[in-house]
């Protein structure tokens, strides 16, 4: 990392030990505690989004060793035995289901399997991660560079209007419908909850989401229980899923305002240079063209250039960072999305069978949410690499055989540094983009023919 990269690096409390310098679990857990002025940074930087990250536990936003435990630590490890049980009884649905022939509630179990891999592997990546989150939120909204003549920031963009206008109004609206739709209205459509008989091997078609239970689940409080207790996982499924898309698009919407800044500073580059020359030598630049060949303005010209290498290199670094975090959370939003996908197909398309209308339309409301997280991820993913790319572009078109020798060199390494554009992963293999949004969309289609060709053998 670069010196001026370091200077905004988050530093944390150092608890390392005991007395004897010996690692326990209660200097652990000392170490993920926030001082006061590091809680109220990311109260100022998320507002009342932190109380989203909570909840969903993808924060551990606490000031005190008894709040992390009882707010973030315990919850998390119920969560996760949440997680392991419905994923045992999604299991033994899928089973059960194909024994009675019900083959579309099995896809439905393999798709909340999925989910339960997702939110697992979100939550351990960033639990995992914690230190290098930290060092992303101390630079999120943050100057990555500071340069010595300010230029006006450039206006917002479209792109930049759209994502922020979907952050302010668009969450809490999508939570109520996506759990409004799939376990409430779809459940009424179908009038399941006054169903006579609600078992068929162990699986519970009464509830929102058709589930084997290992008990009785049909009568009294265990049905209640097993209501109440789906309910609940699923608003912390959606809870989880919009945080992820909210960190994930405000850290990356990040690099695209520095890459504008950074375009915006090159634009104006000779101008910078005919500021520092002024400051430098107290003498407007001529008007005679021959400039670039005092020593002075060679020098002022080196200074601007060495300001722009040390922003895209802050830039890189801060991109590396929120990369290798979300590398895993985009790589698993694009496979649950292909099988939603492929098996919303199926279930919509295919009218044979015992799909019924609220079935399919909760179908269609999880099919929508997940598509529009993957043309967020896919758009974000694409912008940064065009906004990279005009880097690029701009540094190549600058007069090169104006200057000297030294700035030539120093131009030409610049270049070399921005000729591979940064591109957001999915994977160490695949990055998020149109491309790979298209690929999705033709994995799910050849998963709902291989599904209808072996249903109609």
């Amino acid at each position: 990392m670069s010196p001026l990269a370091r200077q905004y690096q988050f530093t944390r409390r150092a608890r390392i030990g005991d007395k004897k310098g010996n690692l326990n679990m209660w200097s652990w857990v000392e170490d993920r505690v926030l001082d006061e002025s590091q809680y109220e940074m990311r109260k100022r930087k998320y507002g009342r989004f932190v109380y989203l990250f909570k909840f969903s536990l993808i924060n551990d936003s606490y000031d005190s060793v008894q709040g992390l435990v009882f707010g973030y630590l315990i919850p998390l490890f119920l969560v996760a035995c949440l997680i392991a049980y419905h994923s045992v009884c999604y299991l033994l649905t899928v089973t059960s289901a194909y024994k009675i022939g019900r083959i579309d509630v099995a896809l439905a179990s393999v798709h909340s399997i999925s989910l339960a891999v997702f939110v697992s592997s979100t939550l351990a990546t960033y639990f995992v991660y914690e230190r290098g989150i930290f060092d992303i939120e101390q630079l999120y909204k943050e100057r990555l560079y500071n340069y010595k003549h300010d230029l006006p920031p450039p206006e917002p963009t479209f792109f930049e209007k759209v994502v922020d206008f979907f952050i302010e109004n668009g969450i809490v609206l999508g939570v109520l419908s996506l759990f409004t739709g799939v376990y409430i209205v779809s459940p009424l459509m179908d009038l399941r909850f006054w169903q006579v008989d609600c078992l068929q091997e162990n699986i519970n078609f009464c509830i929102a989401l058709p589930m084997y239970h290992p008990y009785k689940s049909d009568e009294g409080w265990r049905f209640y229980l097993s209501v109440g207790v789906q309910s609940f996982f699923g608003i912390y499924r959606i809870c989880l899923f919009f945080s992820v898309q909210i960190t994930m698009t405000l850290w990356s919407q990040h690099v695209v305002e520095e890459l504008s800044l950074l375009q915006e500073s090159l634009r104006n580059f000779e101008r910078r240079t005919e500021m520092e020359y002024f400051v430098r030598t107290g003498r407007k630049v001529g008007g005679n063209g021959l400039m670039h060949r005092n020593k002075e303005y060679a020098e002022s010209a080196k200074f601007c250039l060495y300001e722009n290498v040390k922003h895209h290199q802050n830039i890189l670094s801060y991109f590396n960072k929120t990369n290798s975090i979300l590398a895993l959370p985009s790589f698993l939003a694009y496979m649950t999305g292909t099988i939603t996908m492929g098996i919303a197909m199926v279930k919509i398309l295919t009218l044979e069978g015992d799909s019924t209308i609220g079935v399919q339309f909760a179908y269609v409301i999880v099919l929508s949410s997940e598509i529009l997280f993957m043309v967020m991820i896919s758009a974000v993913g694409e912008y940064i690499t065009s906004m990279a790319e005009e880097v690029f572009t701009y540094v190549s078109q600058m007069r090169i055989d104006l200057y000297d020798t030294e700035f030539r060199r120093d131009l030409l390494i610049f270049m070399s540094g921005t000729i591979n554009p940064i591109a957001l992963s999915s994977s160490k293999f695949n990055k998020c983009n149109h491309e790979a949004l298209g690929n999705v969309f033709n994995a799910a289609y050849s998963c709902y023919n291989v599904t209808k060709a072996s249903s109609m053998n």
